[in-house]
């Protein structure tokens, strides 16, 4: 009896020790609705990442498992996908995707204590609400509106412009910041606000046509862009479109088609050219093929992560405060507001079907 007792004790002490050799990663995107084509790429770099570190034995010994949740792109449902992720006992979360789903999400990891890094959530108040465990890789929305503003005044040399948003948190936040620079310097004929998730824009073509505005900004996601330049298109509008890094998707290229010829958005540095990046580039093109634009950031978040929880794990949020980390975007080093020193922006434009940074259409 007594050597019973001791075999089931034993067979109990190694179920808990197989249970403590997990490490859960969490990561929360929109993996269903039309949002998913961008959400899948920083999946795929997320998982990329924890492949690497298992295939070398895991994280301090452990298997590192990757706990994978949909937040549908709605603020409510990153609450619950947060609390759902929290009570998974993950180090960290590698998300959201959305601005609004990240700062919604962010007050629940803040409460817990629990460290959320963005690989693409760019509007500024995410940064601002003085959490010292939310950090995000990408840069922040007021700085891409600079870089979309001198470029369409002082490169274009645009005189007049006209602003859509979806009226989104990051829709909506990038328009302001973009209307904010290029205010007094060129004219503004309008501004129109649809909803994510709209498919017909009659009364906004016929406006725009009735303008005629040089330029046409968009401050909004992939599905609504590429349908709303399609519809100017066929509307006979040809003024120029322009956007945020939310038209820097496959999702865009498959909607809009020969309608997204010559369309500008402002987005990060060429991964491809990037020489800290020649590893991630390899490895995602073997796995996945083509890169999506944000799996390096989130390749990069996941494994930031991870190496700030092998140097203390008791506290990951004063390792990646106090350390510098080599990504596949360069030396990456956050600031007290838990966003990256640095996040360059520069123009790209789809060329032949595909985004090339506008100095290579040159």
């Amino acid at each position: 009896m007594f050597y019973k007792k001791i075999t089931i004790i034993a067979v109990v002490l190694t179920i808990l020790n197989c249970a403590q050799r997990e490490v859960k990663v969490g990561i929360a995107v929109p993996l269903s609705g039309e949002q998913s084509i961008m959400a899948k790429g920083i999946l795929q770099g997320a998982q990329l990442a924890v492949d690497e570190w298992n295939m070398r034995g895991g994280v301090l010994g452990s298997k590192i498992i990757l706990e994978i949740a949909d937040d549908e792109a709605r603020a409510e449902k990153a609450i619950e996908i947060a609390r759902y992720l929290i009570n998974k006992k993950v180090i960290g979360v590698i998300g959201h995707m959305n601005s609004d789903c990240s700062i919604a999400a962010s007050k629940i990891y803040n409460a817990a204590g629990v460290v959320m890094i963005s690989p693409s959530s760019t509007n500024p108040k995410l940064t601002q609400q003085h959490f010292k465990n939310i950090f995000r890789i990408c840069g922040r929305d007021d700085i891409q509106a600079k870089t979309a503003a001198d470029f369409i005044i002082d490169v274009l040399k645009i005189k007049s412009i006209y602003f859509i948003h979806d009226r989104s948190v990051y829709g909506e936040g990038i328009t302001k910041s973009v209307k904010e620079f290029v205010n007094k310097r060129i004219k503004i004929k309008g501004e129109s606000a649809i909803n994510r998730g709209d498919t017909l824009f009659t009364g906004i073509v016929e406006e725009v046509k009735k303008l005629n505005p040089h330029i046409i900004y968009f401050g909004g996601y992939d599905p609504e862009g590429a349908r709303i330049v399609t519809q100017l298109r066929k509307g006979g509008i040809n003024a120029l479109f322009m956007g945020g890094d939310g038209l820097g998707s496959e999702g865009f290229l498959k909607l809009a088609g020969k309608n997204g010829e010559g369309v500008y958005f402002t987005f990060g540095l060429a991964v491809e050219d990037l020489g800290s990046a020649m590893h991630f580039v390899r490895l995602y093109k073997e796995n996945y093929k083509n890169i999506d634009s944000y799996a390096p950031y989130a390749y990069d978040a996941t494994n930031i992560l991870l190496e700030a929880y092998c140097r203390t794990k008791d506290s990951i949020v004063k390792a990646l405060h106090q350390y510098q980390f080599d990504g596949a975007l360069g030396l990456i080093a956050f600031d007290e507001k838990g966003d990256v020193l640095k996040a360059p922006y520069m123009v790209w434009v789809v060329k032949d079907g595909i985004f090339v940074p506008w100095t290579k259409q040159l």
